[in-house]
């Protein structure tokens, strides 16, 4: 079938957006090259259908024109790509530009659109539905690892609202439903001059099927090797043109749901794993010795010189007996993935009266139900009184507790208390976000090649949220206190509020009647608002001889402004904000606060030579934009410059130069301070090793006693529970904006005589200046053991802890401090053809599709005074998640001849590599170093992993039904395994858990899915 030329420009402007920029050039020769082999015209429209099935996966911007089957170059009409919101002929930027396809999210089996970013080498692992301990609810995404604050995501090039009051500015990527998707734009570099803050990392933008004419449906389930974890997904969409095409609706509607995998569903995360030490080898067994019967520590026996360490005997004999050792294993508790059930509902539409007035608009909402569990909670060694002529106390005990220890009847034994309480049941929390996001706009020519679009948008995120079966530890202490009425019946002191006497003396002995009354259920609720209203223009004033003397396209500019509005709210219930909750992890105070922004902002892009010798194209582009903030962030300026240079076609050079800010967000300004708990360890904890004299946290004397440990107490230290210590954190009204310079250098690759390739190599260097973040409180702990810095920040409480009580903390709010600065280099190719024009006969064709990312230097500096350390090619206690050096995916797909029996069947192979990461801890000379070395976690070895996808497109000549099947994770390799308990609790949460780092590496193993895809026309 001959095409038209307006019909070849429509098919070249098509591919160009399914394939993504940087496969354009390729994409649109084979597609309209005439030399293909085809048997008629219904041979050669079912090739071309068989084209756009190819087109998945990641590519680059690389492409300038789309050559016609006649071989005469057609020009693209402007179109606007991520990184510029001027409208172009060119889809290469100066800056690298990857564009992920829709029909990869069906190649890879993803119904989650985050899973399918943190797959990019560029992409780092953040919130996600395999988190349990330390999760959000949310799904969020990371680019550089550079933190999710700084990772812009934007849909159909507007904001997206935040995705949790209690969080920053980053969204909620459930909130976008996968099979919405038309293609993911991911810009990587500063891009905050066009676009604003928070884009100091790279954009991700998400551009939405719209137009669309039809009834579509999109239906898959998955499930693991081991036959549970089963998700479901199903998607309609249905639209219509009107008014002559001038219009058209959209609407869709999702079901998702996600099956909870328990831990002791897999061999690796039955148990917690515990390095000891030594560091040589791996303990796996019950790690809290906060156990069902009960644990206590006296300290009136401790002050004594006595035994101080006792248990509840397990016989239910009413006695207490020296503790034994015994733990208890709540590994199995933790969940390997969240059960989850979202609804999404939405519509796009638009109505064009004429070439000047097109009036548009989106509503989207969702319904998203989450939830996380732990082990069962109880008194996490909290310290209690308990009256000595409390009856529920046994002979021996009384005389153990209190007539042993020089007490009286009327006097109260100071205990520490750890039991586990299996009566109340798992701690659940159950979390639930409801979002809403409303666009409207007008957009049309406003003379000849100046185009306008005013737009008004409200995203609103409402959470709500509860714990439960906590244990309260005011009623607890209440009910501790116990004495017998005039009648001989057991009674609390305090009979307030109901109280019933809590027998925890004695094993098996708490009743149902205690349960109700000790129950302390907490409820929180709050939203984020973002009101944005934004007006700009832009156009080619090449109609008005604004044209360099060298080149034929004139000056492309932009200019608008834009005015936005935050505002947060979070209301916890009494029982959150009084952190009356055992195992709550700390206080949640209420959270009020707003700001507001005003942006000017321009861009100009100026080509200066075009098609003359050695000189194909020549550009240069800036961006500039102002703003002014209501807080102590105030002006901030953010600029950029760059150049792109092809000496021929087949060959170009790009660079940019970046100045991009980020203004602290809601929570990083307003949050008041609460202790909570992060994941470490206490250097200073442990018994001393009498060969040494030290303690097997590694410190010294001398240096544990810069942390306020007194000469008693060392050697005494109870390490934090389960790689859990305790931390202040809040926000600072008084943050400035954090500053980033980014550069790039790229080579753009597109040879004539390989048609249908296109390569990109791309030098990054990101450095980000007065960041907003904490100084870390496992490096406060190690410089002021090692340097006598930041010593003022720890707080022991009884027993030298930095643990259990709120009282006992590390404080670690946010600063401006230090600054981060990441370099590495990107790669990636896009080679495409049939295999006949390979001279290989009637074999189909092939699609190779290749990205990688080399990461040089992760270098960092937490604080002024403070060494600067590089985490490239490391984990661990400071630097956190893996940050390997190297990652690729390499996807190869193959379509079966479309004139053959087998038309339709299309097979695609995906190879993830990660290359190896080493400990932190373990580098010696270095401000990383923490005590002793851990060599059996010294290094997670490389990961490599294989998936499978096959498709087959129905011979259904009237409707397009395309079924697909798929094996991720083919081999079932399995997660690597590393310490998640103290003293080397490195897999801690909120990214580690389960031994291992879910978001980085697959910890499900092998997962199959089955999927259909169904549009009438």
């Amino acid at each position: 079938m001959k095409l038209s030329a307006q019909g070849q420009l429509r098919l070249a402007a098509k591919l160009a957006f399914a394939a993504g920029a940087g496969s354009l050039l390729g994409v649109a020769q084979a597609a309209a090259s005439t030399d293909a082999p085809a048997s008629g015209a219904s041979a050669a429209a079912a090739k071309d259908a068989n084209l756009q099935l190819a087109q998945a996966g990641t590519a680059t911007g690389a492409g300038t024109t789309a050559p016609a089957s006649t071989g005469t170059p057609v020009q693209l009409q402007g179109v606007e790509v991520t990184g510029s919101r001027i409208k172009q002929p060119s889809l290469t930027g100066s800056a690298a530009l990857q564009a992920i396809d829709s029909k990869e999210f069906k190649l890879e089996g993803t119904q989650n659109v985050e899973q399918l970013l943190n797959s990019l080498p560029s992409v780092f692992a953040a919130q996600n539905n395999t988190g349990n301990n330390g999760s959000t609810g949310t799904a969020t995404v990371d680019l550089r690892g550079l933190g999710v604050a700084r990772t812009l995501t934007l849909i159909d090039g507007k904001r997206v609202m935040p995705g949790d009051p209690r969080g920053g500015p980053e969204v909620d990527l459930n909130f976008i439903p996968s099979a919405l998707v038309e293609r993911v734009e991911v810009l990587t570099g500063g891009a905050s001059a066009v676009y604003g803050s928070d884009a100091i990392s790279g954009v991700v933008n998400f551009i939405m099927k719209k137009d669309f004419d039809g009834f579509s449906i999109d239906a898959q389930a998955n499930r693991t090797d081991s036959g549970d974890g089963t998700t479901q997904d199903t998607t309609l969409v249905w639209g219509s043109n009107f008014a002559g095409g001038a219009g058209n609706v959209t609407l869709y509607a999702s079901h998702t749901r996600f099956d909870a995998i328990d831990g002791d569903q897999r061999g690796f995360s039955k148990f917690f794993i515990t390095t000891p030490a030594s560091g040589d080898r791996h303990i796996t067994g019950p790690t809290s010795s906060m156990i069902k019967n009960g644990r206590f520590i006296s300290y009136d026996r401790l002050n004594a010189g006595l035994p101080f360490d006792y248990m509840a005997d397990p016989n239910g004999s009413g006695t207490f007996v020296p503790y034994d050792g015994r733990k208890f294993n709540f590994a199995p508790f933790d969940l390997l993935q969240r059960p989850d059930q979202r609804y999404t509902l939405g519509g796009f539409a638009h109505r064009q009266f004429n070439e000047h007035v097109d009036v548009y608009g989106s509503a989207m909402f969702m319904d998203d139900r989450t939830s996380f569990q732990l082990g069962p909670g109880g008194t996490f060694f909290n310290n209690f009184n308990v009256n000595c002529d409390n009856p529920l106390l046994s002979a021996q005990e009384r005389k153990l507790l209190c007539t042993d220890a020089g007490l009286g009847p009327t006097d109260n034994a100071r205990l520490q208390i750890a039991k586990r309480d299996f009566e109340f049941g798992n701690r659940e929390n159950d979390t639930r976000h409801t979002d809403y996001r409303i666009v409207f706009g007008l957009r049309g020519t406003i003379i000849d090649d100046l185009s306008y679009d005013v737009s008004a948008q409200r995203g609103e995120t409402v959470l709500a949220q509860s714990f439960r079966n906590e244990l309260s530890l005011s009623r607890t202490q209440q009910a501790l206190q116990a004495t017998t009425d005039a009648n001989g019946n057991i009674v609390c002191k305090d009979p307030t509020g109901g109280c019933v006497p809590f027998n925890l003396f004695q094993a098996n002995a708490v009743t149902p009647a205690q349960v109700d009354f000790l129950r302390a259920d907490g409820f929180e609720q709050g939203n984020t608002v973002e009101e944005i209203v934004s007006a700009s223009v832009n156009g080619d004033l090449t109609p008005y001889g604004i044209v360099s003397p060298l080149a034929k396209t004139g000056v492309g500019v932009a200019l608008g402004y834009e005015f936005r509005k935050e505002s947060l709210e979070l209301r916890p219930d009494q029982t959150f904000q009084s952190g009356d909750q055992a195992g709550g992890g700390g206080t949640i105070p209420p959270v009020t606060g707003n700001f507001n922004v005003k942006d000017y902002f321009g861009e100009l892009q100026l080509p200066i030579v075009e098609d003359q010798p050695f000189v194909k194209s020549l550009s240069f582009d800036t961006a500039y934009r102002v703003s002014n903030y209501t807080t102590q962030a105030r002006y901030t300026h953010a600029y950029k410059f760059g150049l792109k240079y092809f000496p021929i076609e087949d060959i170009g050079l790009r660079g940019s130069w970046n100045r991009a800010v980020r203004a602290p967000d809601i929570q990083e300004l307003f949050f008041p301070n609460s202790v909570n708990i992060f994941g470490g360890s206490d250097p200073c904890a442990g018994a001393i090793d009498p060969a040494t004299g030290i303690v097997a946290g590694g410190a010294t004397l001398a240096q544990c006693q810069r942390t306020g440990v007194t000469p008693s107490q060392y050697g005494n230290i109870v390490d934090c529970n389960s790689g859990q210590c305790n931390a202040e954190f809040g926000g600072n009204q008084n943050l400035k904006a954090e500053r980033a310079i980014t550069r790039q250098a790229g080579l753009v690759l597109q040879p004539r005589f390989l048609k249908g390739f296109t390569g990109t190599i791309d030098y990054y260097q990101i450095t980000i200046a007065d960041r907003i973040g904490t100084i870390g409180a496992n490096t406060i702990l190690s410089e002021c053991i090692q340097q006598g810095a930041f010593c003022n920040n720890i707080h022991r409480g009884s027993g030298g802890r930095i643990w259990g009580p709120r009282t006992n903390f590390v404080a670690d709010t946010n600063i401006n401090t230090g600054f981060l600065k990441e370099r590495g280099v990107d790669f990636s190719f896009h080679y495409n053809r049939y295999l006949s024009d390979l001279g290989l006969g009637n074999l189909g064709r092939v699609d190779l599709t290749f990205t990688g990312t080399y990461l040089n230097s992760f270098s960092q500096k937490n604080a002024p005074g403070l060494p600067i350390f590089d985490c490239a090619g490391l984990f661990g206690l400071t630097c956190g998640e893996p940050n390997p050096r190297w990652r690729h995916k390499l996807r190869t797909t193959w379509l079966a001849p479309s004139d053959t029996i087998i038309a339709g069947l299309g097979v695609s192979v995906q190879w993830r590599y990660i290359s190896s990461v080493a400990l932190d801890k373990n580098k010696t000379g270095t401000i990383l170093a923490s005590g002793k070395p851990d060599l059996i976690d010294g290094e997670i070895p490389k990961k490599q992993y294989m998936d499978l996808t096959m498709t087959y497109r129905l011979p259904i000549s009237t409707q397009d039904v395309t079924l697909r099947f798929g094996v991720n994770n083919l081999t079932n390799t399995d997660p690597p395994l590393v310490s998640s308990n103290s003293p080397n609790s490195i897999a801690s949460p909120p990214f580690g858990n389960n031994n291992t780092f879910p978001g980085v590496y697959d910890s499900l193993g092998r997962v199959f899915f089955l999927g259909v895809n169904a549009n009438f026309r």
